[in-house]
This record gives structure tokens, C-alpha cells and sequence, in this order.
């Protein structure tokens, strides 16, 4: 897991549930030209990176993106300097924004998967630390590069465009990773 991804959701959460059950973060993965990105968008910044080795496809990015993120979330609740709101974690929410269906069934799914065994297997290890702790995931769906679509569901809790924002923030800093 990425330390200054680490460093910064710690940093985010603590900040975000000082005063809310909230936080709001964006995940975009990026493939292109043989190259495979991952990104994080959280506050006012973005992390991410270029993926090494051979999957070099939108979706497996996507899921790195959220493997990077949960790992980060889990060390941050767990780690030697956890994240300690006013009154504790139960109640606290990490609302994810990605635009990637297929890496949202991924990291929900029941059944082991035969492809990307270990990725999966780390990321339920993340979940169940994340769950655990108190926080629930939350994983909306938003419709990528402002397309619109009649299964885009906004919740109560956000406006369109905060949604939007946080995953065009997101994509933006995958495709820089890219080049």
C-alpha cells in the first residue's frame, strides 16, 4: 500500500469526522498505450500511480485503485497511529465515487474469484479490518466523463456535482499517471 496514500487518507478521515459521519473519496484506474494507472482523490488532493506489471486494462486498474484505497483505510483505523474521531468510529461512513461497475462487483462479490485471487484476498482482509473498526463502506456508482444514465442514483447525503467532481478529480490524476 502506498505510505503517503497512508499518510493522507489518515489525515482526510481525521478531518472529515471531526464534524460529520462522512467522507466522501473518489477512485480511478487508467490503461492506455501498455501503461496502467491507479488514483485516489480525497480533499483537495489526488494520489496515484503507475501499475508495474503486465494487467494492463481499465478495470484491473480501477481495482487496484481500490485496493490501494482500502488498504490505506484499514491501515489508517488500525495502524500505530489510528484515526480517533469524537466520538469513535461507530457511525462513520467512507463514501466511495468510482465510475467502474465491474471493480465495485469485484470487491462486493461472495465467491472467490479464479482470476485475481490474491488481490481479492487482500482486499476482503481490508474490508473486514475496515468493517471491524466500526466504518461502513459505501461504493456509488457514477457515470464516467459526465455521461449521463438513468441508473446514476444520487444519494441524499450528495448533489450530482460533488459526485461528479470528486471522480473527474480522480480520473484527471490516473490519466496523468499515464504518461
Amino acid at each position: 500500500i502506498d505510505g503517503t496514500l497512508m499518510q493522507e487518507v489518515r489525515a482526510y478521515l481525521n478531518t472529515e469526522w471531526a464534524n460529520s459521519t462522512r467522507a466522501l473519496i473518489g477512485t480511478d484506474g487508467g490503461a492506455k498505450f501498455g501503461l496502467a494507472s491507479w488514483a485516489v482523490a480525497l480533499g483537495c488532493d489526488t494520489i496515484g500511480d503507475a501499475i508495474q506489471g503486465e494487467d494492463y486494462v481499465a478495470t484491473a486498474a480501477e481495482i487496484m485503485a481500490l485496493f490501494q484505497l482500502l488498504g490505506a483505510i484499514a491501515g489508517a483505523l488500525d495502524g500505530e497511529q489510528p484515526v480517533t474521531p469524537p466520538g469513535g468510529l461507530q457511525d462513520k461512513v467512507v463514501d466511495i465515487a468510482i465510475d467502474c461497475k465491474p471493480a465495485i462487483n469485484f470487491v462486493m462479490r461472495t465467491s472467490i474469484p479464479h482470476q485475481r485471487y490474491r488481490l481479492y484476498v487482500f482486499i476482503s482482509e481490508f474490508t473486514k479490518r475496515i468493517r471491524r473498526a466500526g466504518v461502513r463502506l459505501r461504493y456509488i456508482w457514477v457515470p464516467s466523463h459526465d455521461k449521463a444514465s438513468p441508473n446514476f442514483v444520487i444519494p441524499t447525503d450528495y448533489c450530482e456535482e460533488q459526485l461528479r467532481i470528486v471522480n473527474r478529480r480522480a480520473d484527471d490524476e490516473a490519466t496523468s499517471q499515464l504518461k
